[in-house]
């Protein structure tokens, strides 16, 4: 389903009030057009207090709003303390892979986190569709082993298979998330190609 995606918590609120995505949600009622609501939270916050709040301010349909943890990325590694960040890693698949990311020079991503913002070439980075195309950049969603396993098992699995302690307090905070888990997955070529030979071995158990 194509929709509008609307953030709104502590941390975007300070860019962005409140009462702007409420007007900007009852458009998307009055238009028909779907959407859904992001908050990003942090160890300590009040998950039926924030959506109590919400719809105070005249969110219409609380169904549609979603928590999601921060996570130690981007600004937020700079801006937050390390106890802020939950440890919200399940066992669990990426759905969000499957949301590709294109920037306007035509670089498409596989996902809609961490991808575009590890450097070089790596199994998130799918190609240019300008040079390469698309759909043959799609077609790598079900031929590279990498994504599958990061779709069907998500990256806590593939980390855990890949049976390696985290060395320091970057990687133990990046841990604590699925996009981070990704990051140290793939910002090393060397670990990437350890975690391919796991994910190929256990794929042929």
């Amino acid at each position: 389903t194509i929709g509008i995606g609307f953030s709104t918590d502590s941390f975007h609120q300070e860019y962005i009030p409140l009462m702007r995505v409420v007007n900007a949600v009852r458009a998307a009622e009055e238009l028909s057009i779907p959407y859904n609501i992001r908050v990003t939270t942090a160890v300590g916050d009040d998950k039926e207090k924030i959506l109590t709040d919400l719809i105070d301010a005249g969110i219409p349909n609380p169904d549609v709003v979603g928590f999601a943890p921060v996570m130690y990325l981007g600004q937020a590694k700079d801006r937050i303390s390390p106890e802020e960040f939950p440890d919200d890693n399940p066992l669990l698949p990426c759905l969000s892979l499957r949301t590709p990311f294109v920037f306007s020079g035509g670089a498409l991503y596989a996902c809609c986190g961490e991808a575009g913002n590890i450097p070089g070439e790596h199994p998130l980075y799918l190609g240019n569709v300008f040079t390469d195309g698309l759909l043959p950049l799609f077609a790598k969603y079900d031929t590279d082993s990498l994504l599958r396993a990061v779709y069907d098992i998500g990256p806590r699995a593939m980390w855990e298979l890949l049976g390696e302690e985290p060395t320091g307090e970057r990687e133990r905070l990046l841990l604590r998330s699925p996009c981070g888990t990704c990051r140290l997955l793939f910002e090393d070529a060397s670990r990437t190609k350890r975690v391919e030979r796991v994910v190929e071995k256990a794929g042929n158990k």
